[in-house]
C-alpha cells in the first residue's frame, strides 16, 4: 500500500497528465487544416507526384539538407491511403511522442526500480509541452520527432546489447538496424553510427561491435554525403565557427534551453532563462559524464543517455552551423522544442536515482521541482485550447487561391512563400485529385468560374447577407477578393460555400464560408459566429449585380460588385507619390499619425490615430487620375472606407500593416476628383494613415 504523501503526489501528477494531453491533442483539433503548409508542397505533395510518376531517386533526395526518406514513407501512405487528410500524419506525431514516453519510462523502471512511477509521469507531461506546437500540429513534422526517438532506441538497446556476451545478438543488430534507419530522419542521423561506435568503444562491448558500428558509420557517411548539394540559403558549420564562434555557443545553449523561454511566456526573461537553463543542462551533463568516465565500472545506461543528450548537442550545433545566419532567436523556433525536451527528459532519467537517496529526500528534491514545474507550464499548455479559426479559414481562403489558379501572393504566403510554384504543384494535384483538392469546397472550381448554371431562378429562400468588400490582387489581373457574410436564418446555420452568380446565370466567383464574425453574431443571430466568407470573383464582374448563393440549400441574396478604381501595391516607395499637402481639402479630421508614428522623409503622415486607435474622422483630398499616395492600416479590416465625389459607393479599404501604393490610375476615373478616406472604427487596431508629400517640398 502506497503512503498517503506519495498516494497524492501520484494522483496530482496523473490528472496533470491527463490535462495535458487532452490539451495537446484537442489543439490539433482547434487548428486542423486539410490545407498543405510550408514545405508539404514540395515535401508532401510534389514528392508524391513525382514518386508516383516513377521517380525512384526523389526518395533519397535531399530535403534542404535532410534525406527525410521515413516521413515520404508516411507521406505516401497518408496520400494513397487517407486521401491526403493529414489526420494520419497528425495522429502519428503523437503516437511517436507516446513511444518516446514509453522508452524514457522503461529506462527510468531500470534506474529507479522503486519510485520511478512520479517522474515516469512527470516526463510523459513533458512531452506533451505545447512549446513544441509545431511538431503537433503540423503534418510534416514525423521526421523531428523520428530523430530523437530513433537514437533515444538506438542507444537504449546498445545499452542491452552490452550485458549480452553473444557478439551479434538481437539488442546489437536491432541497435544496427536503427542506427542506418537514422539517417532517413534528417541530416542530424549521420552522427547517430559514429556515436554509437564511440558509446561501444568507452563501454567495452568488444572489438567486432566496434568495427561493425565503425563501418557502418563510414558507409552511411559516404551514402548521405554522395551527391549531397547544401542549401544555397544556409549559413555553414565551417563558417559559423570561423566566423561567430560566441555567436555559435550561444545559439547551442539557447537551443537547448528552448523549452524554457516558451514556458516563461517569451520576450526578453524567457531568452535569459533559456539560456541560463541550457547552460545548465550543458555543465551538469559534462559534470556528470567525467565522473561516469572515472569509474572503474560504468554504468551503460547512464553512458547511452549521455550520449543521447550528446547527439541532442551535436543537433543544436549543426543546427546552428546552418541557421545562425538567421539570428540566435532562430533557435528558439517551437519545432527545435522537441530534441531539447527529449534532451531534458534524459538528464531527468540520469540523475533522478542521485536524487532519491531517501523517502523524506525524493519529495523536497524531486517531486515537489517537478510540481512547481508542471505548474509552470500550465499557461503555456492552455493555449492549445485558443482558437484556431481564423488562421485555418485564412489557410483554406490560400488554399482556394491555389485551386482557382489566381496569383494571390498576399493571401498564398500564408501557406508557401510563392504563389507560383504552389499553383503550378497544385495544378498537378488538382488533376490527379490529390489532398485538399478531392474535397467538395475545392473540386473543379477553376472549371465551374464562367460557366452557366442554375442560379437565380433557383433560389428558393434569402439568406441574410452582405458583400463588405472588393479588392484588387497585385500581379493578377483576372480576379479579385471578394468578402463579407450569409447566414441562413430559417435554417440557423451558414453555408460552407457561395457562389456568385450574375444576372445571366454565369458563374464569375466563388468564396468558402467559415471566417469568424463576431459583429454579425451580436447583431444578427449568436449561431452566426462563423458566417464571414472570402473567395474571388472574375476582374470583368466589376459593377455587376450578382446573387450570392449558397448551392446546398439554395439560399441567397442580392448585391452589388461595386467597381474598384486604385491599386495597393506590395512596397510602399515615397518616390511615387505624387499627391501633396496642399491637396488635402478643408476640414480635415485626420490630425494624428499612424500607430508607429512614422517619420519619412519629405513626406507628412494624416492619420486618425491621435490619442489612440478609438479616434475616429475623415480626411479629403482634392486627386486627379494617375495621382498616387501612400496608405496603412491596423491590423482590424471592416472600418476604414473610401468614397470617390462621382460614386455613391463607399469602398471597404484592405487593411494593409505596411506602407504600401495607392494608385488611383484607373481609366475609368474622371480626369479630377475627390477621395475621401473615413476611419469609423473604435477598438484595437483600427486606425488607417496616408502620407503625401510635403507641401515645401513641392514648392
Amino acid at each position: 500500500m502506497l503512503p498517503n504523501g506519495k498516494r497524492n503526489y501520484l494522483i496530482f501528477f496523473f490528472v496533470a497528465a491527463a490535462l495535458f494531453w487532452v490539451l495537446a491533442i484537442a489543439g490539433a483539433f482547434r487548428s486542423y487544416s486539410p490545407i498543405p503548409l510550408g514545405d508539404m508542397w514540395d515535401g508532401y505533395l510534389d514528392f508524391y507526384i513525382k514518386a508516383s510518376a516513377g521517380d525512384w531517386g526523389v526518395w533519397w533526395k535531399t530535403h534542404n539538407e535532410h534525406r527525410i526518406v521515413l516521413s515520404r514513407l508516411f507521406f505516401w501512405m497518408d496520400l494513397s491511403w487517407f486521401n491526403g487528410s493529414v489526420w494520419f500524419l497528425l495522429a502519428l506525431n503523437y503516437a511517436l511522442l507516446v513511444f518516446s514516453c514509453f522508452i524514457f519510462w522503461i529506462a527510468l523502471k531500470e534506474r529507479l526500480p522503486e519510485q520511478y512511477q512520479i517522474p515516469g509521469i512527470f516526463i510523459a507531461i513533458w512531452l506533451s509541452s505545447w512549446s513544441q506546437n509545431e511538431n503537433l500540429t503540423w503534418g510534416f513534422q514525423s521526421q523531428f520527432i523520428l530523430a530523437q526517438l530513433l537514437p533515444l532506441v538506438a542507444f537504449g538497446m546498445l545499452h542491452r546489447a552490452a550485458s549480452n556476451n553473444s557478439i551479434y545478438n538481437n539488442y546489437f543488430i536491432g541497435s544496427c538496424l536503427i542506427g542506418v534507419l537514422s539517417l532517413g530522419t534528417m541530416a542530424n542521423g549521420v552522427i547517430v553510427l559514429p556515436l554509437m561506435a564511440a558509446y561501444a568503444i568507452i563501454t567495452r562491448i568488444g572489438l567486432w561491435r566496434v568495427l561493425t558500428l565503425a563501418t557502418l558509420s563510414c558507409i552511411g557517411l559516404l551514402a548521405y554525403f554522395y551527391d549531397y548539394t547544401s542549401p544555397a540559403y544556409h549559413g555553414s558549420l565551417s563558417s559559423s565557427l570561423k566566423e561567430n564562434p560566441f555567436g555559435l555557443i550561444l545559439y547551442v545553449i539557447t537551443y537547448i534551453g528552448g523549452p524554457f523561454y516558451h514556458i516563461a511566456g517569451g520576450k526578453l526573461g524567457g531568452v535569459i532563462l533559456a539560456q541560463v537553463a541550457g547552460g545548465a543542462l550543458i555543465l551538469i551533463s559534462t559534470y556528470i559524464s567525467w565522473t561516469s568516465l572515472l569509474k572503474s565500472k560504468r554504468d551503460t545506461l547512464e553512458l547511452a543517455l549521455l550520449f543521447f543528450i550528446l547527439y541532442i548537442g551535436g543537433t543544436a550545433l549543426g543546427t546552428g552551423g546552418g541557421r545562425l545566419i538567421f539570428g540566435v532567436d532562430q533557435a528558439l523556433s517551437s519545432r527545435y522544442s522537441t530534441p531539447s525536451l527529449m534532451a531534458w527528459a534524459a538528464l531527468l532519467v540520469i540523475i533522478a536515482p542521485k536524487l532519491a537517496t531517501s523517502s523524506e529526500k525524493i519529495k523536497w528534491q524531486l517531486w515537489l521541482p517537478l510540481s512547481a514545474l508542471i505548474l509552470a507550464m500550465l499557461p503555456l499548455q492552455f493555449k492549445a485550447w485558443r482558437s484556431g479559426d481564423q488562421s485555418v479559414f485564412e489557410r483554406g481562403i490560400a488554399g482556394l487561391a491555389v485551386a482557382i489558379g489566381v496569383n494571390d501572393q498576399l493571401q498564398i504566403s500564408r501557406i508557401y512563400p510563392s504563389a507560383e510554384r504552389a499553383i503550378s504543384i497544385g495544378k498537378a494535384a488538382s488533376e490527379q485529385e490529390l489532398s485538399y483538392f478531392s474535397r467538395t469546397e475545392y473540386k473543379n472550381i477553376k472549371n465551374a468560374i464562367g460557366k452557366q448554371i442554375n442560379g437565380p431562378s433557383e433560389i428558393s429562400k434569402v439568406c441574410q447577407g452582405h458583400i463588405d468588400f472588393i479588392e484588387p490582387i497585385e500581379n493578377e489581373n483576372n480576379y479579385m477578393r471578394a468578402g463579407g457574410w450569409i447566414f441562413n436564418q430559417s435554417e440557423n446555420v451558414s453555408p460552407r460555400a457561395i457562389w456568385l452568380i450574375d444576372q445571366k446565370g454565369v458563374v464569375v466567383g466563388y468564396g468558402l464560408v467559415g471566417q469568424p464574425r463576431p459583429d454579425v453574431a451580436e447583431a444578427v443571430d449568436k449561431k452566426a459566429s462563423k458566417s464571414g466568407f472570402k473567395g474571388y470573383f472574375l476582374s470583368e464582374a466589376q459593377g455587376a449585380s450578382v446573387i450570392v448563393f449558397d448551392p446546398i440549400s439554395r439560399c441567397g441574396f442580392s448585391s452589388v460588385l461595386p467597381e474598384i478604381f486604385f491599386t495597393l501595391t506590395t512596397n510602399g516607395n515615397k518616390t511615387q507619390v505624387t499627391v501633396d499637402a496642399n491637396q488635402v481639402l478643408q476640414n480635415n479630421q485626420w490630425i494624428g499619425t499612424d500607430y508607429q508614428k512614422s517619420r519619412i522623409d519629405g513626406l507628412v503622415v494624416f492619420g486618425s490615430f491621435i490619442q489612440a486607435d478609438r479616434d475616429k474622422g475623415e480626411i479629403s483630398l482634392q486627386l486627379k487620375r494617375g495621382d498616387r499616395i501612400l496608405y496603412r492600416s491596423g491590423p482590424t479590416f471592416g472600418k476604414q472606407y473610401l468614397s470617390l465625389s462621382f460614386s455613391n459607393t463607399e469602398i471597404a479599404l484592405p487593411v494593409s500593416l505596411e506602407w504600401r501604393v495607392l494608385d488611383f490610375s484607373s481609366k475609368a476615373l474622371p480626369d479630377s476628383f475627390i477621395a475621401t478616406f473615413r476611419d469609423n472604427g473604435e477598438n484595437r487596431g483600427e486606425w488607417s494613415a496616408i502620407a503625401v508629400l510635403a507641401s515645401e517640398v513641392v514648392k
